[in-house]
């Protein structure tokens, strides 16, 4: 099986692709309408096999960056 290993998730291995219900639980046990609302818009990737969707896990990874680049940039803006 490949392995994702990203700097966030301390180098942890993550499989390449996460059913809703592992993207729920990945990403700090957010409802499926919120997962599907990411897929709506673009920000998770997706692939289906037979009936069933994966989120590819890079997908989660650069939302994740992105998220956290916003949120540097917030702080780095903002002046007391």
């Amino acid at each position: 099986m490949f392995l994702t290993k990203h700097p966030i998730t301390g180098g942890s291995a993550l499989p390449p692709l996460l059913s809703v219900n592992a993207t729920r639980a990945a990403c700090g046990d957010r409802g499926r309408a919120w997962v599907y609302e990411r897929i709506k818009t673009g920000d998770f990737e997706t692939i289906t096999d037979g009936a069933r969707r994966l989120i590819v896990t890079e997908s989660i990874l650069r939302w994740l960056d992105a998220k956290r680049a916003e949120a540097s940039d917030t702080r780095t803006t903002v002046s007391p």
